[in-house]
């Protein structure tokens, strides 16, 4: 996670990370549908990925989406397919 969060700051540094993918904690808050102060309660007990740049706290896109996804509830065909493979 650690070498994750300093690729994303050494390719904003570098400019090659796409603007579009930096969220700041209002989009994230809308995007995950939490308050403000509850993405800062996840931030601070390191159950959302995010970074700072500076004193500014930024989340990927990507990583946000990933997280969410990793949240879902399986359903039965999904456990079928697993046993499956």
């Amino acid at each position: 996670m650690l070498e994750r969060i300093e690729t994303l700051v050494e390719s904003l540094a570098s400019e090659k990370l796409p603007q579009d993918d930096l969220l700041t904690v209002s989009q994230t808050s809308e995007l995950v549908s939490l308050s403000i102060s509850t993405i800062y309660s996840k931030v601070s007990r390191k159950e959302i990925p995010a970074f700072k740049i500076g004193k500014r706290l930024y989340f990927s896109k990507e990583e946000i989406t990933a997280w969410i996804k990793s949240g879902k509830i399986k359903t039965i065909a999904d456990i079928r397919n697993e046993i499956r493979r």
